[in-house]
């Protein structure tokens, strides 16, 4: 009965072997290049409010700048400034926001 045992703890031993040699990373499995940024090049003009949710987001702003291509110009303003500075470019129509932070208004 002993080699039997013996005999299937090695041959457990070799399949575990295997199977984690096989889990690790290599040069061959690096992901495949993407498509070409669609978007290099463009600049995005972003407003945001001094939140927990912009400071979310920063983490992820270089991703998006690698994956997009696109050039990011980030603004913070306080909540009561960034509502004024919203206010008076939109209905100026000057303002240069693409993306701004709306937070609602408070009775």
């Amino acid at each position: 009965m002993r080699p039997r045992l013996s005999s299937l703890i090695g041959i457990l031993a070799a399949v575990c072997a295997l199977t984690i040699g096989g889990c690790r990373k290599t040069e061959s499995s690096a992901p495949a290049p993407g498509p070409a940024k669609k978007f290099a090049g463009k600049q995005l003009n972003i407003i945001l409010a001094n939140h927990p949710w912009s400071e979310a987001l920063a983490p992820m702003l270089d991703d998006f700048k690698k994956t997009s291509g696109m050039e990011l110009t980030i603004s913070h303003y306080p909540e009561d400034q960034l509502s004024q500075k919203l206010q008076i470019g939109l209905t100026a129509g000057s303002n240069r926001a693409d993306v701004f932070m709306l937070r609602p208004a408070y009775p």
